[in-house]
């Protein structure tokens, strides 16, 4: 047992080594949920002081400073993050293989168990760093726009962001295996992240015009209702059931194939 967790976490330290090629990734993640939430505040600026602003800039100023006011722009900030998890553990996955970097792996390492874990381990952990990043920014960013355009923070409620906080780990975690599923699956990055993004951004829709009770059950849909934080429809509870069993099922996919499918086919 000891044997093979040390022989994980050195997997998982070479592949952080690895992913620092694709720093570029996580720190588009950051730009994207501060200019969400800058975006959100737009339009608010001079509501908050008397006779200034329209009535709907009022009415965005008095929404804002509501307790959730601090998460603004975070629903579509997160999922742009999610987006670029899909497309980090896509390009990571799917390079070793389009490279023959595999075989290479391989030999250092022959457990195919222990690469993948550490591989994985390594991806979720940039992940969930690049959430707490991007939660953390885009708060900060939330407190300055706030002041900027007069709305007042006095009722925000920090807890929220904690708990956002989660969603969106928990959302760009399962972007992330959705991406390294189809990437272990198809062997290309472009297959993986196209499949990806356009089953969960299009697909889904369709799907949904044909049946709406369908919705619920659906990961992408979820994955919006989660970091929405439920709707009348649907509950949150749902929705993060469905997230978590995603998940899973991606992790268990991208495992079954990686261990079973031969390397040179």
């Amino acid at each position: 047992m000891m044997s093979i967790l040390t022989h994980t976490t050195r997997a998982l330290r070479a592949e952080v080594v690895r992913l620092r090629r694709l720093w570029l990734l996580p720190a588009l993640s950051l730009v994207l949920a501060v200019a969400a939430t800058v975006l959100a505040f737009l339009g608010s600026g001079g509501a908050g002081r008397s006779g200034g602003g329209s009535s709907s800039g009022t009415e965005s100023a008095l929404r804002l400073a509501e307790p959730d006011g601090i998460v603004a722009g975070l629903d579509t900030g997160a999922t742009l993050v999610g987006l670029l998890a899909l497309v980090l553990w896509a390009l990571s996955v799917a390079r070793d293989h389009q490279t023959g970097a595999v075989r290479v792996l391989l030999v250092t390492q022959s457990r195919r168990g222990v690469l993948l874990a550490g591989k994985l381990a390594a991806l979720g952990l940039t992940t969930a760093l690049t959430a707490c990043l991007a939660v953390g920014a885009s708060t900060a960013t939330a407190y300055g726009a706030a002041a900027a355009n007069g709305v007042s923070t006095s009722a925000w409620d920090a807890s929220l962001a904690v708990h956002a906080l989660l969603d969106v780990s928990l959302a760009s975690l399962t972007w992330g295996t959705i991406g390294a599923a189809l990437a272990t699956a198809t062997r290309s990055a472009a297959a993986a992240i196209a499949g990806g993004i356009g089953y969960l951004l299009l697909g889904e829709n369709l799907i949904g015009s044909v049946s709406t009770s369908a919705e619920r059950w659906l990961p992408g849909a979820s994955l919006d209702n989660l970091l929405a934080g439920g709707s009348d429809a649907v509950s949150y509870a749902q929705s993060a059931s469905v997230v978590a069993v995603t998940l899973l099922i991606g992790l268990a996919a991208c495992t079954a194939i990686a261990l079973r499918r031969d390397i040179t086919d």
